[in-house]
């Protein structure tokens, strides 16, 4: 499956348009303390999260392995959750608005704090 891409600069355009968005319907809802528009912005940007589209971009051109922070809208798990050798092992197919799919591995230690057990202890539990 190919990635749709779009620009980078086309992507934080949209991110700004989604911020301003919510804020202008959430705005009134806020407590007076959090009514700066900026600092929530600086705080969400804080986050380095990356869409898709820009995530695929910068892998063009590493030659190694890296790891970045998406959001993806739909997420879907693509085979049963496995351990082998004290790890977990799945693979999800995510998407948000800037890239129709991606594979991806999920990380083992973020499986271990979602499930709340490692492999091994699991393996204790079905032997």
């Amino acid at each position: 499956m190919t990635p749709n891409l779009r620009s980078v600069s086309q992507d934080h355009a949209n991110n700004e348009r989604i911020c301003t968005l919510i804020w202008n319907r959430l705005e009134h809802l806020l407590p007076p303390s959090v009514s700066n528009r900026d600092a929530i912005l600086v705080r969400y940007r804080a986050l380095n999260i990356v869409s898709l589209s820009e995530a695929i971009q910068l892998q063009k051109y590493c030659f190694i392995t890296h790891r970045k922070r998406v959001q993806p809208v739909s997420c879907t798990l693509l085979n049963s959750l496995n351990f082998a050798a004290s790890e977990w092992m799945a693979t999800a197919r995510i998407s948000d608005n800037t890239c129709d799919a991606l594979d991806c591995v999920v990380d083992s230690a973020l499986l271990t704090r979602l499930l709340g057990f490692t492999p091994d202890e699991a393996r204790v539990c079905f032997s």
